[in-house]
Formats: C-alpha cells, sequence, structure tokens
C-alpha cells in the first residue's frame, strides 16, 4: 500500500516537472515573439475574425502615435484611419478569412489630412488555431516604401522630362563616350538628317556627319574636357555639312562625371544662331553706317558750331568796336581806335587813316615802325598813286611795288607785297580812307573777314562823321543863350516826378556833363496799363546828342503806346530811327516794361550796360540780354535777331538799377575810372532799401572817387525798388 503512494507521488513529480519545462519553453518562445516583432522594422499586427486588433508591434505605434499597446486592443481600423481606407481594409480581411489565402504585397497609397502622403506594401495572412485547425484572426505586416515611391516617380519624371527635352528641343544635344562616339542626340541634332533615328546615330561620331576639319576640332576639344575636367562654355562655331548651307552655333560641352567622380563621357549642346549671327552683321553694318553718319554730321555741327562762334565773336568785335567809337569826341582818339579796330583784324600791317578836310585829305593816325611824319607823307602820296580817292568799295593791289618807279623811296612798306585801301562812306560820301600795306597773312584775313572789314568801315565813318559833324557844331555853337535854351528844353523832357507805379518806388537822376547831353532818361504809363522805364545814350556830345536824345525821346513815347514787350519797342524805335536819321547816329538804350499787375517785367538791351538787380539778401548780379545799339544795322530781321528779351519777375524786397556808361568811365585826377567792379562792389553794401537812399550812396561815392575832377560825360541812372506797401 505504502509502495503504490510512492508510485503515485513520483508520477505527479515527474508530471509537474514536465509542465514547468513546457512552460518554460513557453515563456521563452513568448520572449522571442514579443523580441522579434518589436525589433522588425515594419508595421505589425494580429486582428480577431471581426478585425479587431489582438496584437501590433512598437512600429505601428510609433507610426500612429500611440504610446498604451493595451489601448489598442480591441479596436477597428475606423478608429485609426478614414472610412475610406478601413472599409477596404476590412473587405480585404474578410475576403482572407473565408477564402484561407493570403493577401501578398498589395501597393497602397495612404493619404490622410494633416500628414503627408504614405506609401506602403500590405501583405496579410489567415491566423490558424493549431489544434482545430480553423481560422481565428488575421495577421498583417506592412512595409513603408514612401520614399523608394517617391524617388521613382522623381525618376520616372526626370526620365520623362529628359526625353521630352531631346524629342522637342530644337537645339542640338549630345551625349558621348571617352572616344567622343554617340550614346545619345536629341531630334534637333544635325546627324538627323542622315539618319532616320536618333537611335542610329549611337555609336557613331562627328567624323561621319561633318566635314574632318570641324570634326577634329570638335574631337580635340572634347578630348580637352576629358583630360582637364574644365568644359567650354558659350564657343561659337562655324558649321558646315556637306550639301548643307552654313551654319553658326553657340556651343557648351562639360564633362560627364559618375558617382565615384570619373569622368565617362561628355556632354553637349549646340544651339544655331546663324540668324542672329546674320543680324549681328547687319546690325554691324548699320552701326558703321550710322557711326560714319553721326561722324559726318558731328564734323557738320561742329562745323556750323566753329562759324556760329566765329559769327558771335565777330558781333561781339563790332559792338565792342562800336560801343568804343561812341564814347570818343575826340577827332585824334577816335582815329587811334579806328585804327586800332583795323589793325586787329589785319594783323601783319601798317596802317593809317587819312580824313577828308576841305577837299584835301589830312593823315590823323599811323601804325608801325619808323618816323610818324614820314609815314604820314607816304600814306598822303599812297592816295594819289592808287587813285583811292574815288573809291566806293575796298581794293586789293598785289605787288603794288611794280607800279612804283621810285619804289625804294617808300622805305619799309615796300618789303609788304599788298596793298589794301578801304574807303569810309557815310551817307555815300567819301569821309576818310583806311589804307594798309601788309602780307599774305594780311590779305587772307581780309577775304576771310571781309563782313566784318566792311561793317566795321560803315561804323567808322559814321563815328567819324559825327566826330567831324560834332567838330564843326562845336566851332559854329558859339551862342550860350541857345545852349541855356537848349538845356532848360531838355530838362523839360526829363521826368522830375516819381511815377505811381503800385508797389513799386522808382527815381531816375539825370546830370548832363555840359549845357545838353546825350543821355535819355523816361519813365512813363501806355494806353495798355503798362509802364515804360528808358534809359538811353545817344552817340556824341552836347547839342547834336540833345537833338537825337529829344528825337529818341519822341520814337520812344509814340511807339510805346500799345506796346507791352521791350524787344518790340527796341525794334520799333530802331526801325524808326532808321527812317528819320542817317548813317552817323546811333544809340545804346536799355528798357524795361512792366506789367500793369506790376509783378513782372521785360527787359532788353541795344548795346547798353546790363540790368542790374540787387536780391532782398543783398547779392548783386546783372541780368544778361545780348543786343546791338539802335540805327545801326538798316534791317529790322537783322536787328530783331540781335535783340534778347528777358522776363524779369519783381520779388518783394529786390532792388534794380540801370545807368549810362557816364557813371562807370568818370576819372579821377589819376585819370582812373569809376569802372563797373567799384559799382557792383558799392551796390553788394548798404546802400539802403529807397532809390532816394541809393542815389545818395553812389553819387557820394563818385564824388568821393573823382575827388572834384570834372565829368567828362553825363550821369545819368534810375533806382528802382519792390516794395508792396509802397504808395506814390
Amino acid at each position: 500500500m505504502i509502495e503504490k503512494n510512492g508510485d503515485s507521488t513520483e508520477n505527479m513529480t515527474s508530471e509537474l516537472s514536465g509542465i514547468k519545462l513546457q512552460l518554460q519553453k513557453f515563456q521563452k518562445k513568448s520572449l522571442y515573439f514579443d523580441l522579434l516583432i518589436d525589433s522588425i522594422p515594419d508595421s505589425l499586427y494580429f486582428k480577431d475574425k471581426n478585425s479587431r486588433f489582438t496584437i501590433v508591434n512598437r512600429v505601428w505605434m510609433t507610426r500612429h502615435e500611440i504610446t498604451d499597446r493595451e489601448s489598442v486592443v480591441g479596436k477597428t481600423d475606423y478608429d485609426y484611419f478614414p472610412k475610406e481606407f478601413a472599409d477596404i481594409f476590412f473587405e480585404d480581411e474578410k475576403q482572407i478569412i473565408s477564402t484561407g489565402k493570403a493577401l501578398i504585397g498589395k501597393v497602397e497609397k495612404i493619404e490622410i489630412d494633416g500628414r503627408p502622403v504614405r506609401w506602403a506594401t500590405v501583405s496579410k495572412f489567415p491566423v490558424y488555431d493549431h489544434l482545430s485547425n480553423t481560422i481565428i484572426g488575421t495577421f498583417g505586416i506592412s512595409h513603408d516604401i514612401s520614399a523608394l515611391t517617391e524617388a521613382e516617380m522623381a525618376l520616372a519624371h526626370e526620365r520623362e522630362m529628359f526625353y521630352l527635352l531631346l524629342d522637342h528641343s530644337n537645339d542640338a544635344i549630345y551625349f558621348k563616350d571617352l572616344k567622343s562616339r554617340y550614346v545619345r542626340i536629341s531630334r534637333g541634332h544635325p546627324a538627323l538628317k542622315y539618319e532616320k533615328s536618333p537611335e542610329d546615330a549611337i555609336g557613331k561620331t562627328d567624323f561621319d556627319y561633318f566635314p574632318s576639319e570641324h570634326a577634329q576640332a570638335a574631337f580635340n576639344d572634347e578630348m580637352q574636357i576629358i583630360k582637364t575636367g574644365k568644359p567650354i562654355l558659350g564657343k561659337i562655331e562655324r558649321e558646315t555639312a556637306s550639301g548643307m548651307p552654313e551654319k553658326w552655333v553657340f556651343t557648351s560641352k562639360l564633362p560627364i562625371v559618375d558617382s565615384k567622380g570619373m569622368i565617362i563621357g561628355t556632354f553637349g549642346i549646340s544651339r544655331d544662331i546663324t540668324e542672329l549671327k546674320k543680324y549681328e552683321n547687319e546690325l554691324q553694318k548699320a552701326k558703321c553706317e550710322l557711326e560714319e553718319r553721326v561722324r559726318l554730321r558731328t564734323l557738320d555741327l561742329q562745323k556750323a558750331n566753329a562759324d556760329l562762334q566765329r559769327r558771335i565773336s565777330q558781333l561781339d568785335f563790332i559792338t565792342s568796336a562800336s560801343f568804343q567809337m561812341a564814347q570818343c569826341n575826340d577827332i585824334h582818339t577816335l582815329s587811334k581806335v579806328i585804327l586800332d579796330s583795323f589793325s586787329s583784324i589785319l594783323n601783319d600791317s601798317v596802317a593809317a587813316l587819312c580824313i577828308v578836310r576841305e577837299k584835301e585829305y589830312e593823315c590823323f593816325g599811323v601804325t608801325g615802325e619808323g618816323g610818324l611824319e614820314d609815314l604820314k607823307s607816304l600814306f598822303k602820296s599812297a592816295i594819289r598813286h592808287f587813285s583811292v580817292n574815288l573809291l566806293s568799295k575796298p581794293v586789293i593791289i598785289d605787288h603794288w611795288t611794280g607800279r612804283m618807279s621810285n619804289a625804294d623811296e617808300w622805305g619799309s612798306l615796300s618789303s609788304f607785297p599788298y596793298y589794301i585801301g578801304i574807303p569810309l562812306l557815310a551817307d555815300n560820301r567819301l569821309v576818310g580812307i583806311v589804307q594798309l600795306f601788309g602780307g599774305n597773312q594780311t590779305c587772307e584775313r581780309f577775304h576771310d573777314e571781309k563782313n566784318v572789314v566792311l561793317t566795321l568801315a560803315s561804323q567808322s565813318a559814321v563815328s567819324l562823321s559825327n566826330a567831324l559833324f560834332q567838330m564843326e557844331l562845336n566851332e559854329k555853337a558859339q551862342l550860350k543863350g541857345e545852349l541855356e535854351a537848349a538845356r532848360s528844353i531838355q530838362q523839360r523832357l526829363t521826368p522830375n516826378r516819381k511815377p505811381p507805379v503800385p508797389g513799386i518806388n522808382l527815381k531816375g537822376m539825370y546830370s548832363p556833363a555840359f549845357e545838353v547831353g546825350g543821355d535819355y532818361l523816361d519813365y512813363f504809363k501806355n494806353d495798355l496799363g503798362y509802364w515804360v522805364v528808358v534809359i538811353a545814350d545817344v552817340c556824341g556830345k552836347g547839342v547834336p546828342a540833345a537833338m537825337l536824345m529829344t528825337l529818341l525821346r519822341s520814337s520812344f513815347r509814340n511807339e510805346a503806346r500799345k506796346e507791352t514787350s521791350a524787344k518790340n519797342l527796341l525794334c520799333s524805335v530802331n526801325d524808326s530811327m532808321r527812317v528819320n536819321l542817317d548813317e552817323r547816329l546811333f544809340a545804346t538804350s536799355i528798357c524795361l516794361v512792366i506789367h500793369p499787375e506790376c509783378t513782372r517785367m521785360t527787359y532788353a538791351r541795344a548795346g547798353h550796360p546790363r540790368l542790374i538787380r540787387i536780391t532782398r539778401e543783398g547779392n548783386v548780379e546783372t541780368i544778361n540780354s545780348n543786343g546791338i545799339a539802335l540805327g545801326i544795322l538798316s534791317d529790322a530781321q537783322t536787328f530783331s535777331d540781335t535783340i534778347d528779351e528777358v522776363a524779369v519777375s519783381l520779388t518783394d524786397g529786390d532792388r534794380f538799377f540801370i545807368y549810362t556808361d557816364g557813371l562807370t568811365e568818370a576819372f579821377n585826377p589819376q585819370k582812373a575810372t569809376y569802372g563797373t567792379n567799384r559799382l557792383m562792389k558799392l551796390l553788394a553794401g548798404d546802400i539802403g532799401n529807397t532809390p532816394e537812399e541809393i542815389i545818395h550812396c553812389i553819387i557820394q561815392d563818385i564824388k568821393l572817387f573823382t575827388q572834384g575832377a570834372p565829368y567828362h560825360d553825363d550821369l545819368t541812372f534810375i533806382a528802382m525798388c519792390v516794395d508792396q506797401n509802397f504808395q506814390s
């Protein structure tokens, strides 16, 4: 009995040991299983027959952002995917359970809002009960192939673009191996002129399609690229082929490098620029033609500009010479000015001025070296020898010594080959002759400057005639009463009251140097309500100048009645003077025409000193305006072309000053002139803001400068201050 119980205990112990061994094996398998599913990089999951999750691995949990594995048990795909995906997954698993057939390698595209698109290959299998061999659920494994899929798609897209480029580009695109054999070309390649398809060119070289010279050059380039690894970019090549027209291409070639950095061939692209080259050649031709036209036009413009500058220089010279002559009331001083003017043009010469006095010729001035009286005698003899006393236009005699039997007696003059005689005619009357002995340069200058010489001769004749006329008048004008009467008349013709110009305070001063003067000062209101302010300086001095001043005053007042333009008024007065006076008379003038609103004015001058403006800040400036003296030019259009009109704003606080040259040419005992610089410096100082203060300041400064020396010319000036609060 005891023995029997012992056997039972032994059997029980043996069974327990077996169970324990089986349990250990199971635990070991479970450990391996857990380790396996959590180590696999793919998503792993088990489901029951109702597609409810029973087991998931860590990859699945990470993908679905799950941290608690137990929370997944009992849930379905509807808890983690949109319904459309969950429906598909459920149908797949029903099919597996019903048929027992596995689903292997299905590719799925999973798109969930807020998450990147994911691609995966999915395999699902039935799970069997090992005892009953019945399906109790499903097992699935999902492998993420997103990166691979996207890479394949990108590669397919690039391949598609590559073939699209090769098939449709007009450029020649080609790939070559290390021996410069084609491995692929585009349909735009010239080889397609000879081949049916791009594939037919594979293995061939440029020598199969191009002349050897061109092919060899291309081969050398490619060998150089393979050797150095440096590309050739933007090379322009002339491409020729048998039976084909000339072609120009823009080529770039680069090395093809494999993943190991080894050069395995070359790649090139050539663009047809034949039309562009054609246009470039045509453009270059047009550019050259245009540059030539521009060059010729520039030469024309330079010549025109040089001519214009020459004309301006000539006009300035004539104006300056005329102005200097107008200042001379002494016949000897005038003679020197006339000779200096001619000599400055016709240099390299000896000149003399002979004047008609009581039907005899008197030599009043000579230039050059030698005895003065001897030269005067020779020049008087020249008048007889060359019969120039009957001239009406200039004459040039070449090699004049051939006419003389006693040429040696002419001394230094015989060394000059040319004689030039220029008559000075006033009112078709010969008043003098300018004679010159000169060389080749003198003759050439005469022909180049003939118009200037003739104009200067005309002006000299007028000034000379006026000087002679004045000389005669001075000799005859003995009666002081007549001069006093003339002075009284002239004073009555000069305004002595301020004009009632709104907002403008104006005052003038006129002080003749002798009993009567040739300066004209006036201001008046015309029929249109415009205020006219005039200053003029008549040529000459004394009674003749006063008479011309009276005529000038009448002309200005008459022509200004319905005039609004300073330039037009000067032109009208010039026309009037030329009609009523002879060529001996002229005058310089400055004219201001003030608009009825008194906020602006027009300004023009005829050979007169410029208008001076002193701004309210104290800046002193002259306002430029070109113009030649009245009475010199008979042609109205020519005179009008010389006159500039300037529009001037009348700004509150600005002051204006106009004057005749008697002010700036006043002498001191040392014979120095007052000068424009001293006047401008004075006006820049503290001279006051009313015309009375300005005039007083100027008079005091002139007295200080002249130190009691008598005035040789009239003192005439007007000061004008813009003052919006001024009431006359």
